[in-house]
């Protein structure tokens, strides 16, 4: 059912089968991701465009002929994808909210995620000067985001 709102590009173009797994909510960010990284959405008002994304889907799933509990299972998931990428945006937020080092608060945030050397390279790639933290925090969310279009193949020619 939910393979129906997402993309036939999605569906269809995966070299690795990570998507058949994800269920929901995971689905339906994992999709997103990828529909903005196709579409080579800047890093500006990044989470913005994601959030936006999900408002387009929840219109096309209300303007269905689904059975009313189809759709309310849906607008759940969608609803769920929203609040993980408000409460992950705010968490970023905050962490670069209690410091002036931007750069250093930047570093942490990635070492949490990705391994020194991993940080380090994206680091590199991060403006953090003249940016305001919400800038900076879409920086940030896009690279952890391309990290779960990592596929095997990637981490084998990396």
């Amino acid at each position: 059912m939910l393979n129906k709102f997402l993309s036939n590009e999605e569906n269809q173009s995966h070299s690795n089968r990570l998507t058949d797994k994800l269920q929901g909510s995971d689905k339906i960010n994992h999709a997103m991701i990828e529909k903005l990284a196709k579409s080579n959405a800047s890093t500006q008002h990044y989470t913005y465009h994601k959030l936006n994304t999900l408002q387009s889907l929840d219109q096309r799933i209300a303007n269905t002929q689904l059975p009313k509990n189809q759709k309310s299972d849906l607008m759940s998931e969608v609803n769920k994808t929203k609040e993980r990428i408000k409460s992950q945006r705010n968490i970023i937020l905050e962490e670069l909210a209690r410091t002036d080092d931007k750069k250093h608060a930047t570093q942490s945030i990635l070492e949490s995620i990705f391994n020194k050397d991993e940080a380090d390279k994206i680091l590199k790639d991060i403006r953090v000067d003249g940016k305001t933290d919400q800038q900076i925090a879409d920086q940030i969310t896009r690279h952890i985001d391309q990290l779960s279009l990592t596929t095997s193949d990637d981490l084998l020619t990396s």
